[in-house]
């Protein structure tokens, strides 16, 4: 099973959990990010429940009982969480509240443009760590595939950093739902990932280390139009365009 991007959001105001919530899951059916976000009313809450990796964690800082630094210092030692946005009322907070792996603070009330970069820095920093199981003991990292390749009723993944490939029983089919928003089907055979599509020509789709696959006839619109849109969404997110 592929590890998921979870977020979580931790506030004792439901209207303020809902309102983050709303705008988080948006912004993932907008980009077609897969992830999955969970909800706790107090920092006990959160505590007691959580038993996996939080990728991005809005963390209220005010909160009766243990408050979002405390929350924070007890999570960060049991390494159960890679980033915390703290969001708070009083940006007086902010000198106490630093440390590790605290990336970002937003005042009240809440922001959509703030919270939508929020998700896009972790989700960026998610997926150069995110894993696909190929088998009961190994996995491979999702980003290092290059293309897939069908083969019979095989496919040959083949990844950045090793040649030659790795043949699993499967369809492209599959592959296709299996893995994010960054990869295309160019071919009823081919499904290639855009982080390393240099040009897009007549036949044929060429990627980084003088790689080209075949681009079908009836992929080309498809095919040109998802590039398009990934290349469009890279830019808006480093010059930090919003919606």
């Amino acid at each position: 099973m592929e590890s998921n991007f979870l977020v979580a959001v931790c506030d004792d105001d439901k209207e303020n959990r809902k309102a983050i919530i709303d705008i988080v899951l948006k912004h993932f059916e907008s980009i077609g990010i897969k992830a999955e976000i969970k909800e706790y009313k107090s920092g006990e809450d959160l505590l007691k429940n959580v038993n996996e990796q939080i990728c991005l964690l809005f963390l209220d800082i005010e909160m009766p009982g243990k408050s979002g630094i405390e929350v924070k210092d007890i999570l960060t030692t049991k390494m159960n969480v890679s980033n915390i946005v703290f969001v708070t009322n009083h940006i007086g907070f902010m000198k106490e509240a630093f440390g590790k792996n605290v990336i970002g603070f937003m005042e009240k009330p809440i922001d959509e443009n703030q919270i939508i970069h929020w998700v896009n820095i972790a989700y960026e920093a998610f997926k150069d760590t995110r894993y696909i199981n190929i088998d009961k003991n190994a996995k491979i990292k999702e980003d290092s595939i290059k293309y897939i390749e069908a083969e019979g009723n095989y496919v040959r993944i083949v990844l950045v950093d090793r040649s030659g490939g790795i043949l699993q029983r499967g369809t492209i089919a599959n592959w296709e739902k299996r893995l994010d928003a960054n990869f295309v089907r160019c071919h009823k055979s081919f499904l290639v990932n855009m982080n390393y599509i240099t040009s897009i020509h007549y036949k044929e789709v060429e990627l980084e280390g003088n790689t080209c696959v075949p681009l079908g006839r009836n992929y080309v619109n498809d095919t040109k139009n998802a590039h398009n849109e990934f290349m469009l969404e890279k830019i808006k997110w480093r010059v930090g365009w919003q919606n």
